[in-house]
């Protein structure tokens, strides 16, 4: 069976996708290039490597309409804030869901992003 293992985010300019993502997750991310594209990195959740990474080039093209990330946060309401912010906006309100707290945020590049955090 096959599990998800990487995401990428589109990112029109990855320096201010860069700085959005540095703000909200509140660290510096590592810049690279991959097979030829600007990447910047974003941290495993172990502080392990890499999860995933912003990702800029012809073939990357934001839009708040493709896969849906959740990037786990210690806390949803503060990470709404520096995302709002960092240029971000709200698109679903802190809302509890079970034993966890979930929102969605659009990027500064206009990607839908969901924010998930226990309660």
């Amino acid at each position: 069976m096959a599990r998800a293992m990487w995401f990428e985010i589109p990112a029109a300019d990855l320096d201010r996708a860069a700085a959005f993502y540095e703000a909200l997750l509140g660290g510096p991310l590592e810049r690279d290039v991959v097979d030829g594209h600007p990447a910047a990195y974003l941290p495993a959740p172990d502080g392990e490597g890499a999860a995933g990474a912003l990702m800029h080039g012809d073939s990357y093209v934001p839009s708040p309409d493709g896969t849906r990330i959740y990037l786990g946060v210690d806390d949803v309401g503060a990470a709404i804030a520096r995302a709002v912010a960092a240029g971000g906006s709200l698109l679903y309100p802190a809302t509890r869901v079970g034993d966890l707290v979930v929102a969605e945020v659009s990027d500064s590049e206009g990607n839908r992003i969901a924010l998930s955090s226990p309660v």
